[in-house]
């Protein structure tokens, strides 16, 4: 049942939406997004808010959160547990959340939507659920069209060897883009992340706060969050004090040192001397984004991803090192 049926609300064709995204969701998962005994066992009231406000678990997080039930469900799929996880991930994770988006606004407007994107994933192209950046779009091109996209790279190459100081130019534009790609990834991560702790915690209520966050399932999420970004070397979970989750072993208990630079910042506000100087610049500096749980004066802690400048500069150094005249523009810049 959709959030809006559960609330009594009125229905349309995205609540048709939402069912197609359910049982999508289940033949792919083999089990429904939430467990209907958890469901019927939290009492009516709770039921209905775990459908309104839990956010839809990601495919491969419930096929993880099954145990040993995955290698059966992998089985009569012809497959095995990791082959499947592989499969789920990218677009069928994203194509599946949003048939099941709470908000009827962001499902997919008609079930010939859906069936589009299923069949944009099946033939290697961009599906519209996937976060709007240029690298996923270019990335499924290269895989649909290797022959044409080494041909073409190589007809560029050429190309770029007789452009001269326009190189530079060119350079500080794609140095702007790749950082406000890394932004909007890195943003979509932070959210993912803040959502996966908020669920852990509301699913553990009768442990305490510090021996929830320690949940080894939780910190196996964040870690593949980790692993899934692009950017993202490390998120932590902390409060005023002290790190009380993180991805990095050892790093439990450890003293909140003052703040990284914010990344948004840092990507938005700095000039583009700024931020060539630091991505050419070989000094290990990190940057941050955080995103607070809690409203006000009730904030207890904090869901904060680290980004790392050597995680950066990889985007872009291959760039500097490329062009003659990158090198120039960064001896200008005194990075050399």
């Amino acid at each position: 049942m959709s959030p809006e049926q559960v609330g009594g609300e009125s229905v349309d064709t995205t609540t048709d939406i939402y069912s197609l995204g359910t049982l999508l969701y289940e033949l792919l998962v083999g089990a429904l997004p939430f467990d209907p005994e958890v469901l019927r066992g939290a009492g009516y009231d709770e039921m209905k808010r775990l459908i309104r406000e839990e956010e839809t678990p990601l495919p491969t997080a419930r096929l993880r959160s099954l145990g040993a039930k995955t290698a059966e469900i992998a089985k009569r799929r012809r497959t095995d547990p990791r082959a499947l996880e592989r499969q789920l991930r990218g677009d069928l994770n994203w194509i599946t959340t949003r048939a099941m988006e709470k908000e009827r606004a962001r499902r997919y407007a008609s079930a010939s939507e859906l069936a589009a994107d299923i069949e944009r994933h099946l033939s290697e192209e961009p599906v519209l659920a996937s976060p709007p950046d240029a690298i996923y779009r270019g990335r499924k091109f290269v895989r649909k069209h290797r022959a044409a996209v080494a041909g073409t790279l190589t007809a560029f190459l050429c190309l770029v060897l007789g452009v001269g100081l326009s190189t530079s130019v060119n350079f500080v534009n794609e140095m702007q883009r790749q950082l406000k790609t890394g932004l909007e990834q890195t943003r979509i991560a932070n959210s993912f992340a803040t959502r996966t702790v908020i669920k852990s915690l509301n699913l553990q209520r009768t442990i305490t706060l510090r021996e929830a966050l320690r949940d080894p399932s939780l910190q196996r999420d964040l870690s593949d969050i980790v692993a899934e970004s692009r950017d993202v070397a490390e998120i932590m979970v902390v409060d005023t004090k002290e790190v009380l989750a993180a991805t990095q072993p050892g790093q439990f208990g450890a003293i909140i040192h003052p703040p990284y630079p914010d990344f948004s910042r840092f990507v938005t506000s700095s000039s583009w001397y700024e931020k060539f100087h630091v991505l050419w610049s070989p000094e290990g500096i990190s940057y941050q984004l955080e995103q607070p749980l809690g409203k006000g004066d009730k904030i207890l802690l904090y869901v904060r991803v680290v980004i790392l400048n050597a995680i950066l500069s990889d985007h872009i150094r291959p760039i500097m090192e490329r062009d003659s005249m990158v090198a120039v523009l960064a001896v200008i810049c005194g990075c050399v």
